[in-house]
């Protein structure tokens, strides 16, 4: 629960909002007095966390602390322009990058 309410937190700074404000509340389509009992440490269900998702255009998997990319259908990169060779070049640098961490 705890990374859920750093991760709100650290998206409505992003969006210069405080976490249980009217204006949060009204933006993601939650009570404010709900949004208070989150910073609490009340467990939101999965519909708020879908609502927060959407209105800040970001993934569930982020709020939830499974993933450290806020929106993963932003960081596609387009292989389109590559030969093969440059593409199996790509991902090889990509498996060297994952076995570092």
């Amino acid at each position: 629960m705890k990374i859920f309410i750093e991760r709100f937190n650290n998206i409505c700074d992003d969006f210069d909002f405080k976490p249980t404000s009217s204006k949060t509340a009204k933006f993601v389509g939650i009570p404010t007095s709900t949004l208070g009992k989150y910073m609490t440490g009340s467990m939101p269900s999965a519909e708020a966390i879908l609502k927060i998702a959407n209105a800040f255009d970001i993934d569930t998997d982020y709020l939830l602390g499974k993933t450290n990319i806020k929106n993963r259908s932003k960081t596609i990169i387009n292989l389109d322009d590559l030969s093969s060779t440059e593409v199996t070049e790509v991902q090889k640098y990509i498996e060297f990058l994952k076995s570092k961490h």
